[in-house]
């Protein structure tokens, strides 16, 4: 009897193991992000706001990005992001305007920290 156990646990050991294996990987991939579980909100303007407005040096303060910046002419450009946001201008669009006002060392290329 207790060989026949023995001989059942054996069998079923590999698709226990497997189960245990794709569980794991599933809880992972949604748990990294990897796999959405569809109820992700999009960012808020002010989010949106702050990554676009971190792409750019404040005109101001050495090393600061204007999302971080709390210098009046940064306030102004946040202000100026965030209006362009709301009326659907793209990012390659707000670049365009910002590069134009502020030159082109106003873009950093890349989002600074906030």
């Amino acid at each position: 009897m207790l060989l026949v156990v023995a001989a059942e646990r054996k069998k079923w050991l590999p698709a226990l193991w497997a189960v245990l294996a794709v569980c794991v990987g599933l809880s992972l991939a949604v748990g990294s992000g990897a796999i959405g579980t569809g109820h992700g909100k999009p960012p808020s303007l002010y989010q949106r706001t702050l990554q676009v407005a971190g792409e750019y040096r404040c005109p101001v303060c050495a090393g600061e990005s204007v999302a971080a910046s709390q210098a009046p002419e940064a306030v102004e450009i946040r202000q100026l992001v965030e209006h362009w946001l709301q009326e659907g201008d793209s990012q390659a669009t707000i670049r365009s305007f910002l590069v134009h006002d502020y030159g082109l060392r106003s873009w950093k290329g890349r989002p600074l920290p906030v």
